[in-house]
């Protein structure tokens, strides 16, 4: 899979607000996965490096780990203090996450 050219938009309500992660083809623009289990907005995504897990962390609490071939949920890590703004992979596997505080 490739992103999205540049000044292409994706069609449909922005996936962030629905708690939902969608994944387009960018040489067709059909979307070819829609990743649903997030409670709240979706304010990060990651692909492994080796391409087949995606991670998306979200305001939920939560960062969901799926498989970029099925779109299956794979691992759900909870953070239940804040909502998470930032989710990275360090390979071989270990995700690095940094969270969002609460507050000013």
């Amino acid at each position: 899979m490739r992103a999205l050219q540049p000044g292409r938009q994706a069609p449909g309500p922005p996936p962030a607000l629905t708690g939902t992660v969608r994944i387009w083809d960018a040489a067709t623009g059909s979307q070819v996965l829609n990743l649903k289990g997030h409670g709240h907005s979706v304010d990060a995504v990651a692909f492994s490096p080796d391409g087949k897990r995606l991670a998306s962390a979200s305001f939920d609490q939560s960062v969901r780990v799926w498989d970029a071939s099925t779109g299956q949920a794979v691992l759900t890590i909870r953070e239940p203090e804040h909502g998470l703004t930032c989710v990275a992979f360090k390979p071989p596997m270990a995700s690095i996450l940094r969270r969002q505080r609460i507050g000013w």
